[in-house]
């Protein structure tokens, strides 16, 4: 069983633990129409304003995708599997700001080409997924759960989003 340390944002908790991706991208994981949940083991419970103390810890917990505003990686290693590794598509990382109610994204967004960001949430809506992914990611709670200073891969809940910037030049 193959699992990723995560911190998963939902209504006003923070919730770090362990995902088992099953070899799977956490995007597919997040994106899987076929499960409605995420399953936690080794979960930590923390609340704002003290995130460094966490408030339960339990064996496992089960959070509604529907409630998840985002989800980050906490590792530091490439989280795909090398099959997907090996088949990437050719794109460009354009740098981008998201706001979410409770906590704010920068990191770099995978485009083939430069689009609006009204095109951009618009597209994101009429592709029905429900996460998408910034990577290399800096969000102001992770290094306070123990994650490092930039997370590999933030999934942000497309409906979650409350502001949007996205740089006009790739980097």
């Amino acid at each position: 069983m193959s699992s990723t340390r995560v911190a998963v944002y939902a209504g006003t908790h923070w919730i770090v633990g362990l995902l088992n991706t099953e070899n799977r991208r956490l995007n597919e994981v997040a994106n899987d129409r076929a499960s409605e949940f995420f399953s936690l083991t080794e979960a930590r419970v923390h609340t704002e304003p003290d995130l460094s103390q966490a408030l339960t810890m339990l064996p496992r917990m089960v959070i509604p995708k529907l409630a998840v505003t985002l989800i980050a990686s906490l590792e530091e290693r490439h989280e795909a599997p090398d099959k997907r590794r090996t088949y990437m598509q050719r794109k460009q990382a354009f740098p981008v700001f998201i706001t979410v109610a409770g906590s704010e994204v920068m990191g770099h967004l995978h485009l083939s080409a430069r689009m609006d960001p009204v095109a951009l949430l618009a597209r994101l809506t009429t592709d029905g997924a429900a996460f998408f992914a910034v990577s290399d990611a800096e969000v102001v709670q992770l290094p306070i759960l123990g994650g490092t200073d930039l997370a590999p891969v933030v999934l942000i809940a497309r409906q979650a989003v409350t502001g949007c910037y996205l740089a006009d030049v790739p980097v």
